[in-house]
């Protein structure tokens, strides 16, 4: 079990890793919520901490100085996103982590400030030519990967009510049961896979109206990673995992490289009960 650095308010790295350190935590996946710092001190960082802590990387880590979106699926972030790629993947082998993961990717290029909400506004390729751009982006990142041992997951998407009112996706690269299984061409490549996040998938589910179970059964072959939190079904509010959360019995455990607890704004002794939590219900449907 992993916590993913979006658990903390602390974003500065050598203070997180010294809050993990002091709280006996020793496994962490870093996303986007670290501030920006230059490569070299990065290492000397992670390098300091290696021997306590384990590390994964994720998504928008390590942060650039200004802001991008990732998204390997539209012409014009395609280039500058798999230049962080492979700036990841190269962070990734220098930790000895085996995956390297980010969004699927979107047929429309937003800005950092669209992020989060109504995207409905913003001008759209159709999603069969953006697939061929993250099918083309893909390939050429996962072939870098395999020079470093590392594999590429693509993240399912979110897709909230006020993106889609209409219920037909055709702005979202997996995010719905449709449109997603062309992906499996994809992930059935070496140095593929997917990663498996059930707070998008619950909220993306009652938005598109699909059952989210056959969603886990259509790409469980191909999950390598699953980030867990729970919502409300309308929005990803990164909620506390339960007893009764509709995910345990569905996802492929015994196959999965990691998994990482997503919750946000809770206490150091919440996230420690979560991880218990998560072990046991973990260990039950194993």
């Amino acid at each position: 079990m992993v916590l993913s650095s979006i658990c903390f308010k602390e974003r500065n790295l050598p203070e997180l890793c010294e809050l993990l350190v002091g709280n006996g935590i020793d496994k962490i996946e870093l996303s986007g919520n670290i501030q920006h710092l230059p490569l070299p001190e990065i290492e000397e960082i992670l390098n300091k901490f290696k021997s306590q802590i384990k590390f994964y990387i994720h998504n928008y880590f390590p942060a650039p100085e200004i802001p991008i979106v990732l998204n390997l699926a539209h012409p014009n972030t395609v280039s500058e996103t798999i230049k962080h790629c492979k700036r990841s993947i190269d962070l990734c082998a220098f930790l000895g982590s085996k995956f390297y993961s980010l969004h699927a990717g979107l047929s429309f290029a937003p800005k950092p400030s669209d992020l989060g909400k109504g995207q409905t506004h913003l001008t759209s390729m159709s999603l069969e030519d953006s697939w061929e751009v993250l099918e083309q982006a893909c390939l050429q990142v996962a072939e870098y990967a395999k020079t470093k041992n590392i594999q590429l997951l693509l993240e399912n998407n979110v897709v909230a009510n006020f993106n889609c009112p209409e219920k037909v996706n055709d702005r979202y690269h997996f995010s719905d049961l449709n449109e997603s299984t062309r992906l499996c061409s994809l992930f059935s490549k070496p140095h593929m896979g997917a990663l498996l996040d059930t707070g998008h998938l619950k909220v993306s589910s009652k938005t598109l109206d699909f059952d989210p179970v056959q969603f886990i059964e259509c790409f469980s072959p191909y999950i390598k990673v699953a980030q867990i939190s729970d919502n409300d079904g309308l929005s990803d509010q990164n909620l506390p995992v339960r007893e009764d959360s509709w995910f345990w019995k569905y996802i492929p455990w015994k196959q999965l490289g990691y998994v990482s607890l997503e919750v946000s704004g809770q206490s150091t002794e919440t996230l420690l009960n979560q991880l218990k939590l998560t072990e046991a219900k973990i260990a039950e449907f194993s």
